[in-house]
């Protein structure tokens, strides 16, 4: 991950934060093998809460160790499924280590607190870390109202936190967002100069320290990174930042994997390819075309930000005509290149 340009963590401090509806009513992760919580959240019998952040630390540490330490991103108060405004907190009784479960209305007073003791208590272990200013809350496809509500539960327990969320999805929730990741399907093919896209760019860009890149995940078919996507499409993901001006591309998944076997069984539950670039191996990851390819684009990226060259929008231009890959030429890729280099 660190080879292609990772710069944030993805931690968990709730259990299975990523869950989908699924059989009989029922919910379930969206991924196969599922998110289990980093920290476990322990009730002793007098009311009293503490946490345990042994494995969120021991993560957090080695992905510092391999050079990924620009932010961690903490999912998540605000579930990805909402649909219901009932709310699940998953602990274990501290006497016992039992596991157990308390359901709440998400609007309920005591729901809130229970959030608020944990918001303090995190505040203070990543303080007593050194990762505070590094520490993102972050929310995956939520919707601004949604965001909105919890902001009151924030601003009673750990203020510092409200400049400092990391969101993904629609422009509405931007506002809220210290980093933000849009939606390719959201960016119009070109930016003309006075649409509503490129405001809301140049908005953004005003403050330096804020953060805007796009994600792309099952939708749309081109360009994409899929089994099936044609290989080039992966090198040309960070031309299309460039192309739009912004700062990065946002991948929901790296390795998570469709059974213990993803050779034999390469789908669980959505398009082949959506939830993983690289393979499970004996001696460590094995890799793909397309998250080759994907390094190719980024080397790209680096070098249009090294260069000074007046030939940049034409060469970005080249890069990103025919996105659909099965039109397009890699020598796009090569001339784009070497009209920089020039």
């Amino acid at each position: 991950m660190a080879s292609r340009g990772a710069k944030t963590i993805t931690t968990t401090i709730v259990p299975y934060p990523w869950k989908v509806d699924w059989l009989a009513g029922s919910q379930r992760s969206q991924t196969y093998i599922g998110y289990p919580a980093m920290i476990t959240w322990l009730l002793d019998d007098s009311g009293k809460w503490s946490f345990d952040y042994s494995v969120f630390d021991r993560f957090v540490e080695t992905c510092f160790k391999h050079g990924i330490d620009r932010r961690i991103d903490a999912f998540s108060l605000s579930p990805f499924n909402h649909k219901t405004d009932r709310r699940e907190v998953i602990y274990r009784h501290k006497e016992t280590n039992a596991a157990d479960t308390l359901y709440y209305d998400q609007f309920a007073p005591a729901y809130k607190e229970i959030w608020k003791s944990f918001l303090r208590d995190f505040e203070s272990h990543l303080t007593s870390k050194g990762w505070l200013d590094k520490t993102y809350l972050s929310f995956d496809e939520s919707p601004h109202e949604v965001i909105e509500s919890i902001l009151g539960i924030v601003g009673d327990s750990a203020p510092v936190f409200l400049q400092q969320f990391s969101i993904a999805g629609r422009k509405e929730a931007s506002a809220l967002a210290k980093s933000f990741s849009l939606f390719y399907s959201f960016l119009p093919e070109k930016l003309t100069g006075d649409d509503e896209t490129t405001a809301w760019l140049q908005d953004r860009k005003k403050d330096p320290d804020k953060i805007t890149n796009f994600y792309l995940c099952g939708d749309p078919a081109h360009p994409n990174t899929l089994t099936y996507s044609p290989a080039i499409e992966s090198r040309m993901i960070p031309w299309l930042a460039a192309h739009y001006g912004l700062d990065g591309y946002l991948r929901w998944a790296y390795n998570s994997w469709s059974d213990k076997d993803p050779y034999n069984k390469p789908v669980f539950n959505f398009i082949q390819g959506d939830d993983y670039y690289i393979y499970p191996g004996e001696n460590g990851p094995v890799s793909s075309i397309r998250w080759e390819l994907l390094k190719e684009g980024i080397e790209d990226f680096e070098l249009l930000k090294i260069v000074n060259s007046t030939q940049k929008k034409e060469a970005i231009d080249m890069a990103v005509r025919n996105r659909d890959g099965r039109q397009k030429s890699v020598t796009d890729f090569e001339n784009a290149r070497r009209l920089l280099i020039q």
